[in-house]
């Protein structure tokens, strides 16, 4: 069996730059799933950032979150496969960006962690 799918990222291609979905797009995307294709979310975002979105295309797809570090089923609210970092590595990171005075963010669970708002932060 043959999958036709439609994987689309947010923030540039599929969000305007008031971060909304053009109704035109919206049509685009209902008719590709009437005629058989999966639209599938692919994003660096975080699963609770894009949630919004989800609900709008009304899919019944999982996303695909985080720059690819887990795919997430919204339908069973949890995630289906992951490849995170390991803790003592976590941790590791987060010790060298404090020696060099930089600001980190992290995504952990249902949270975003960081320091001070970055431009990614307050973009999303």
């Amino acid at each position: 069996m043959t999958s036709r799918v439609i994987a689309l990222d947010l923030d540039g291609t599929l969000l305007t730059g008031k971060k909304t979905i053009l109704p035109a797009s919206l049509d685009a995307l209902a008719r590709a799933k009437d005629a058989g294709y999966q639209i599938i979310v692919v994003t660096g975002r975080h699963h609770v950032a894009i949630h919004p979105f989800y609900q709008a295309l009304a899919l019944d797809t999982p996303a695909i979150c985080c720059n690819g570090t887990y795919l997430y089923d919204y339908h069973a609210k949890k995630v289906l496969e992951s490849d995170p970092m390991p803790v003592d590595k976590a941790l590791s990171l987060t010790e060298m960006l404090n020696e060099h005075d930089i600001h980190g963010l992290m995504y952990v669970d249902d949270a975003m962690l960081y320091e001070q708002p970055t431009g990614h932060v307050i973009r999303t």
